[in-house]
């Protein structure tokens, strides 16, 4: 019987000393329309060409040449702030620029916010931004060649790179 007691009277301690570390409460919510973008509903697909330039452009360390526009036009977004960010992706490289998949070596493509600074694709936060009462919004980015390195070759140059809107 005593041992039935002492058991009984652990046991109820050990519950007594449980206790949680955190509380977390989960929100959302579901809307029921995005932003168009460039006017289609859904993933678009944006082709960027960058101008033909001469290797000596990218021929020092942390070159650059050959800035072409990447304009996202936002239409029917909702009302709300909003963030556009570029995806860390599998071309994604160590400085934070896309990865070309073909010839050439040393040239890469780094993209400039709408601000004009340079974006870091590995720790890049997004750019936040309101749309207009009728939902609209101009996005305009910049891409260019880049070589951190130097010494780029000659060679074509193809890289992807993934871009979403959080509300």
């Amino acid at each position: 019987m005593k041992k039935l007691l002492v058991a009984a009277i652990l046991s109820s301690a050990s519950v007594g000393a449980f206790a949680y570390d955190a509380q977390v409460n989960f929100t959302g919510q579901v809307l029921d329309q995005t932003c168009e973008v460039n006017g289609k509903q859904g993933a678009a697909v944006v082709d960027v060409t960058l101008p033909t330039v001469n290797k000596s452009a990218l021929a020092g360390a942390e070159s650059w040449a050959g800035n072409t526009p990447v304009n996202f036009n936002l239409t029917n977004c909702p009302v709300s702030a909003t963030t556009a960010k570029w995806e860390i992706t599998g071309q994604v490289d160590s400085a934070g620029t896309l990865a070309n998949t073909v010839a050439g070596t040393n040239a890469t493509v780094r993209l400039l916010d709408p601000t004009g600074a340079a974006i870091n694709i590995n720790t890049d936060t997004g750019y936040k931004f309101t749309p207009a009462a009728d939902g609209s919004y101009s996005l305009k980015y910049l891409a260019q060649y880049y070589s951190k390195a130097g010494s780029a070759t000659a060679g074509k140059l193809q890289t992807v790179g993934y871009w979403t809107l959080t509300y």
